[in-house]
């Protein structure tokens, strides 16, 4: 049996040396590179906003939000209600033609979730002057009922289609065609839901128009708009 050559022994152990000390190499140069790349993006965090900060290097106390404060008196307010994104809404005014206005009254979400408030209902209750603008305090009455009686009633996509049982009279003066067609020639009962399809430019809003002044004429006293 031949003894292997010394020579190439030693190589062989030299290269195997090599092989560790270079993979020992490549590990601790990759740690290091993580570790400047980790201290390098927590210092562009801190600087751009990022990343964690430290209320107190400075050595001072961190800032308290200032507590929102009223300026103005309880007053008695009412409107449409209309619903916004984040779950806050605004009372929109009937003499301002339901247009948005700075002067609107500001419900807070918290509100809004306590009683269930729901978009385009017809609320009344207290609001105080601040700041940022009216905001309302409390809730007196949702469409002319007490909040927790109006939070019972059920929402409108869950209700169900009735049987009409009494005519809603459109009719208002001889000289309007209108509404005297409908009450002729189609008919509307309370409980009955109805779909108006006609070309453009056709009259479909000019109709739906007159017969919600029929409606406010008539009925206001029975229907909401």
């Amino acid at each position: 049996m031949i003894p292997p050559d010394s020579d190439s022994a030693n190589s062989g152990g030299q290269q195997a040396s090599e092989s560790g000390n270079g993979n020992s190499n490549n590990n601790r140069n990759r740690n290091r590179n993580r570790n400047r790349n980790r201290n390098r993006g927590q210092r562009q965090g801190r600087v751009r906003g990022y990343g964690p900060r430290d209320e107190n290097r400075d050595g001072r106390e961190p800032r308290e939000r200032k507590p929102f404060e009223f300026t103005g008196d309880p007053v008695s307010v009412d409107g449409l209600f209309e619903v916004a994104l984040k779950g806050f809404g605004f009372l929109r005014k009937q003499d301002q033609d339901f247009e948005q206005r700075k002067e609107d009254v500001f419900v807070p979400p918290d509100l809004v979730r306590q009683h269930g408030i729901r978009p385009g209902v017809w609320i009344k209750g207290i609001a105080r002057d601040s700041s940022r603008g009216p905001q309302m305090i409390e809730v007196t009455s949702i469409n002319g009922k007490k909040p927790e009686d109006a939070r019972k009633l059920p929402a409108f996509e869950e209700l169900k289609a009735i049987n009409p049982n009494k005519q809603i009279g459109f009719e208002t003066t001889p000289d309007r065609y209108t509404t005297r067609l409908v009450d002729l020639m189609a008919p509307v009962g309370r409980g009955q839901r109805g779909l108006i399809v006609s070309p453009p430019r056709s009259g479909k809003t000019t109709l739906l128009l007159h017969m919600a002044q029929a409606v406010q004429d008539r009925h206001e006293e029975h229907l909401h708009l």
